[in-house]
C-alpha cells in the first residue's frame, strides 16, 4: 500500500471539515423544522382535546328531552320517542273465546231515514 502524502491528507481533512459544517446546517435545519412540527402537533392535540369535549357536551344535550330534564315539551321538536319494547308475543290465538259468536252492526242496503247534522257556532267567527 502506497502512503498518502501530507498535502494529500491535509486536503482530504480540509474536505472532511466542510462536509461535517454542511451536515452541521442541514442537522440544524432538519431540528428546526421538527421542533415547528412538535408545536403544531402540541397545539393540535390542544384543538381536539377542545373539540372532544364541545362533541361530548352536545351529545349530551341531543339526549335531553322534556321527559328527562326540565325543558319544556316545544324544544323536543317532531321526532317521535322511541317505543320502549315490543309486546311480549303470545301463543295463544288472537280472537274472542271459541264457540262465542260475535255481534256485530252490519250495513243495511236500504236507508229509511237519513239525518243531517250542523254545526251550531261558525267554525271562523265563532257567532252563534
Amino acid at each position: 500500500m502506497s502512503r498518502l502524502s501530507y498535502t494529500s491528507l491535509l486536503s482530504e481533512v480540509s474536505k472532511l471539515k466542510a462536509l461535517v459544517v454542511d451536515l452541521t446546517e442541514k442537522w440544524n435545519l432538519v431540528v428546526a423544522k421538527y421542533n415547528q412540527l412538535l408545536a403544531k402537533y402540541n397545539q393540535l392535540l390542544a384543538e381536539n382535546a377542545a373539540l372532544q369535549a364541545r362533541l361530548a357536551k352536545s351529545k349530551q344535550r341531543l339526549k335531553k328531552t322534556s321527559r328527562n330534564s326540565n325543558k319544556p315539551p316545544s324544544t323536543d321538536g317532531l321526532a317521535k320517542p322511541k317505543a320502549s319494547g315490543k309486546k311480549a308475543t303470545s301463543d295463544l290465538p288472537s280472537g274472542g273465546q271459541p264457540g262465542h259468536t260475535g255481534h256485530t252492526i252490519s250495513r243495511s242496503d236500504h236507508v229509511d231515514h237519513i239525518e243531517d247534522h250542523h254545526p251550531t257556532v261558525c267554525l271562523s267567527t265563532y257567532h252563534t
